[in-house]
């Protein structure tokens, strides 16, 4: 929905100042617009109204908001090293403790913006998780572990996000057609989405996100996804909505050398009933820390 670029140079002598600690390189992101502009322009300046309140480490920051002369909007944030998905093509799979060390980044941004604004991501997928190298965790890291350990992970693009309080009033001018509040049910990435969010008249709710997260883990530690990827949407929705992808999770995790305590919450997390899964991400957490005392203590030293 969006177009990213590396601005090796700021257009003005304030910008160039205010983003010197930078070394002068920021990302400009602007929404692609193509039948319906106007709604694609309105459904940027929702997702920024959404990102601008979101002030935390493990969700990348929208540094400024700048207008072009011909009107657009362009939102400035950090430039960073990459994708996760870029990360997943040159490593098949990951370990189990680099698979925690960046669901760890991913829950601790999740809770933090549910907690604070009561927002739903609804695109959690490799694409939407950026890293870069992690300044202080840099020197914490032994010479022999993983580089993946090094990194810091941040959750981006909240284009698709809801939002369930009504707190949130847009910040920028002029009234913009989309609502804060309106959630975009029927749009994501089909392969990360939960199978609620294909049944018309059903809500999204922390849940939807923490499938969402628990496909993640699931590639991490499998190196695949248990959905066709590049069959025909229906079939996809048809394997999804039928939980034919549930069975197949099953038979393929247990193909893996992962522990039975991490295979059940990874299970419980991609479950087709919303009311299996771990309700909150409290609860998420917990979970993984229980395992994690049953795995000599892993993820509660790295999600403490």
């Amino acid at each position: 929905m969006g177009l990213v670029l590396l601005a090796t140079k700021a257009p003005t002598a304030a910008i160039r100042r205010k983003y010197s600690s930078l070394g002068g390189r920021i990302a400009l992101k602007a929404p692609l617009v193509g039948v319906s502009p106007e709604k694609e322009k309105a459904i940027f300046k929702r997702e920024l109204t959404i990102w601008a309140g979101l002030r935390h480490n493990s969700i990348l920051s929208l540094l400024d908001i700048l207008y072009g002369e011909d009107g657009n909007l362009f939102a400035a944030m950090d430039w960073c090293d990459g994708s996760l998905r870029d990360l997943m093509r040159k490593k098949h799979r990951f370990s189990l403790s680099e698979s925690l060390h960046i669901i760890a980044h991913m829950l601790c941004g999740l809770l933090y913006a549910n907690e604070k604004d009561k927002v739903l991501h609804l695109d959690i997928k490799p694409e939407n998780v950026i890293y870069r190298l992690g300044i202080l965790r840099d020197k914490n890291v032994s010479k022999n572990q993983s580089d993946i350990l090094k990194y810091e992970f941040m959750i981006s693009d909240w284009g698709i996000a809801s939002v369930k309080t009504q707190r949130i009033g847009t910040f920028l001018e002029g009234n913009a057609s989309v609502s804060t509040e309106e959630t975009f049910n029927n749009m994501g990435t089909m392969h990360y989405m939960a199978p609620e969010r294909f049944c018309a008249g059903t809500s999204s709710s922390i849940a939807s996100d923490i499938y969402s997260l628990g496909m993640v883990f699931y590639e991490l530690m499998t190196g695949s996804l248990p959905v066709t990827i590049n069959a025909i949407p229906a079939y996809q929705v048809r394997e999804i909505k039928s939980f034919d992808y549930y069975h197949a999770a099953i038979q393929e995790i247990g193909n893996h050398d992962i522990s039975s305590h991490y295979t059940k919450v990874i299970l419980s997390m991609i479950h087709p009933q919303p009311s299996i899964r771990p309700k909150s991400y409290h609860e998420l957490g917990n979970a993984l820390m229980t395992a994690g005392r049953k795995e000599n203590n892993l993820f509660s030293r790295i999600f403490k």
